[in-house]
């Protein structure tokens, strides 16, 4: 005879059913510190990430992400021209994707590898017009020095230098200071 079950029987199979699960006050403890369990394990990560990594809490994502100025990063490079050595305007194309990694996660590859894309750029001095063609590559009494596209145009360095630096807050003077936080360097 198949009826509807009592409910007695239901009783008696969900006791069945939990006896082979967990118990029910454990499941109930796990899934309330799984939660926390699970913000703390992505906070250890991310601060990780932040003191040994040198990622920014900033554009890294983080914890610190708005209280802190970790986001004032900012590349600088200087080229090596013979004896000279003058600032290099970085490209738009190169400031976009490569020195942005770098800003993010200052690791020595990315730094490298950003230092040998501007080494193999040609440069014109700013003060110069980027159309003349290719001649004496004397940067004296050069400041500056931007990149062109143009294969006959401007010089090619002797050697780049990337630097990134960090803008921090110096309480007692009441101001932002840049600290240099890594570096690279590319010869030809």
């Amino acid at each position: 005879m198949s009826g509807p079950a009592t409910p007695l029987a239901l009783v008696a199979s969900s006791r069945a059913a939990a006896s082979t699960a967990l118990p029910r006050s454990l499941a109930v403890r796990l899934a309330a510190w799984l939660g926390p369990a699970l913000l703390v394990l992505v906070a250890a990560v991310q601060r990780y990430n932040v003191e040994y990594r040198g990622q920014t809490t900033w554009l890294g994502g983080g914890f610190g992400m708005y209280a802190s100025l970790d986001n004032m990063r900012f590349v600088r490079a200087t080229a090596r021209f013979g004896e000279q050595r003058v600032f290099a305007e970085l490209p738009e194309a190169v400031y976009e994707v490569p020195a942005r990694r770098v800003r993010v996660r200052p690791d020595t590859e990315p730094m490298q590898e950003l230092a040998k894309t501007l080494l193999d750029l040609r440069w014109v001095a700013n003060s110069e017009d980027p159309n003349r063609g290719a001649g004496a590559c004397s940067m004296d009494g050069v400041e500056s020095v931007s990149a062109v596209d143009r294969p006959t145009a401007g010089c090619r360095p002797d050697e780049v230098r990337v630097e990134l630096y960090q803008r921090t807050f110096d309480a007692p003077s009441l101001r932002l200071r840049a600290v240099e936080i890594a570096h690279a360097t590319a010869v030809r």
